[in-house]
């Protein structure tokens, strides 16, 4: 696996799923949300994890992923490692896609999934 620069990650997520939408302004935005507290970034391998910090060990969590099928679950393990070292008890994060679920088992975790707005809602407790 090649490590891509974080401008690369962000290139490829929203080539894949934002058609039309400039990289550079998500890019932008991400990096100014990043100057707040609230907001972090983490990293592992070619997955960008952008965390809201809820105040009560619990995180919501984004996405920006250019890894392999094969490295994402590595990716997603490593995420949640660091954020339970951090003293997170529990990741959220909506998806429209159900494969994501898989990743995260494969990961060695399991997610409580439930319909939501947008997607369906899930929680993994780390």
């Amino acid at each position: 696996m090649k490590e891509m620069t974080t401008q690369d990650i962000v290139k490829t997520e929203v080539e894949r799923t934002m058609p039309g939408t400039d990289w550079r302004t998500v890019y932008a935005q991400i990096h100014e949300m990043v100057k707040l507290p609230k907001y972090r970034i983490f990293r592992a391998n070619n997955s960008l994890f952008i965390i809201t910090n809820n105040g009560d060990h619990t995180a919501d969590v984004s996405m920006c992923n250019a890894d392999t099928l094969q490295d994402m679950p590595k990716s997603i393990k490593e995420f949640f490692t660091a954020l339970k070292n951090c003293g997170f008890t529990e990741a959220k994060f909506m998806t429209t896609r159900p494969a994501m679920y898989r990743m995260v088992e494969r990961a060695g975790y399991k997610a409580q999934v439930s319909p939501g707005a947008g997607g369906s809602k899930a929680v993994v407790v780390l």
